[in-house]
C-alpha cells in the first residue's frame, strides 16, 4: 500500500486538541471518513487521492487506515449519530 499519512507531518502532527481531526462511519460495505479540523482535512485529501476522491474504503480496510491515522498523530473517532428531527435538520440547512 501507498505510504499513506507519512508525508512529512506524521508524528509532528501531535496535538493537544480534544476534538477529533477525522471521524468515520461504518456502512454495510464501506467506511466513510469525514474531516473535522484543518489538520484532518490534510489527511482526508491524502486518503481521497487513493480512493478516487471519495474518502471511503472497504470496511475491512478501515481498521488499518484508522491505525495509520492515529500513528501519524491524528485524533480519529467514530461518528456519533445525531438524533435530530427533520425540522432541526432543515433549520440547520437554512439558517
Amino acid at each position: 500500500m501507498h505510504n499513506l499519512f507519512y508525508n512529512g507531518w506524521g508524528i509532528n502532527n501531535m496535538t493537544t486538541n480534544t476534538q477529533p481531526d477525522l471521524t468515520y462511519k461504518h456502512g454495510d460495505m464501506f467506511t466513510t471518513f469525514y474531516a473535522e479540523t484543518e489538520q484532518g482535512s490534510k489527511a482526508w485529501k491524502e486518503l481521497s487521492s487513493i480512493t478516487d476522491g471519495t474518502g471511503k474504503c472497504l470496511r475491512h480496510q478501515a481498521s488499518d487506515i484508522i491505525l495509520r491515522l492515529r500513528f501519524a498523530g491524528y485524533i480519529v473517532e467514530e461518528l456519533k449519530d445525531k438524533n435530530e428531527s427533520d425540522d432541526e435538520l432543515l433549520y440547520e440547512l437554512f439558517k
